[in-house]
């Protein structure tokens, strides 16, 4: 992060309201040109400063994680024409991982994906096209985000004195998971049309 964008950010942050705060998260990475866990660093850093509570940045970073995933779910599973455009972006091979997956798989893609950029916002839209029950969805997401806002909000915390070297080196681990993960996915698209052809075959 530049130097100057870093201070501008810090400087806008610092003059919020908890209301301002959730919009600011609820818009980051779209509207917002800063993405959800950099604001989320900056806020754990402000309050190290004494700026914000940190309490409340906890709280803030829980609710818009929750509110933002279960719009964008509810939307999907009523087949929204908006978020059918969006689930169109995912690859037939990350849908099917939802739809075949065993329990503990489940729970593990729903979890892991707020951790990871574009997947983030893909997760609730793929679980409302793959029809994920409702109550499921809602469990998995809240345990999801008690373990995401906290996480980055205390990143911000505790390294407080080099804040902006850290969210370098996030940026970069965040853009390494992204990378791994499509790979992933793509080789396990490979391997099970492979395995399914097999099974045809010997049948």
């Amino acid at each position: 992060m530049h130097l100057t964008s870093f201070a501008h950010n810090l400087e806008f942050l610092s003059h919020l309201t908890y209301w301002k705060m959730f919009l600011v998260l609820l818009s980051s990475g779209h509207v917002v040109p800063v993405p959800e866990s950099v604001v989320l660093i900056l806020l754990g850093y402000l309050s190290a400063l004494g700026k914000v509570k940190i309490w409340a940045v906890l709280a803030v970073g829980i609710f818009t994680t929750v509110f933002v995933d279960l719009i964008m779910y509810t939307l999907s599973l009523s087949g929204s024409e908006l978020a059918m455009k969006f689930s169109k972006g995912a690859s037939h091979a990350l849908r099917g991982r939802y739809e075949r997956a065993e329990e503990r798989h489940l729970f593990a893609l729903v979890f892991f994906s707020h951790f990871i950029p574009g997947w983030r916002f893909m997760n609730p839209i793929i679980a409302g096209v793959t029809q994920m029950p409702w109550k499921k969805f809602t469990l998995y997401t809240l345990i999801s985000a008690l373990a995401y806002g906290p996480f980055y909000a205390f990143i911000g915390y505790i390294f407080h004195t080099r804040v902006a070297a850290v969210i370098a080196a996030i940026q970069s681990a965040q853009h390494l998971l992204f990378s791994t993960f499509i790979i992933g996915v793509v080789v396990f698209f490979i391997v099970y049309n492979t395995r399914s052809k097999e099974h045809h075959a010997k049948e």
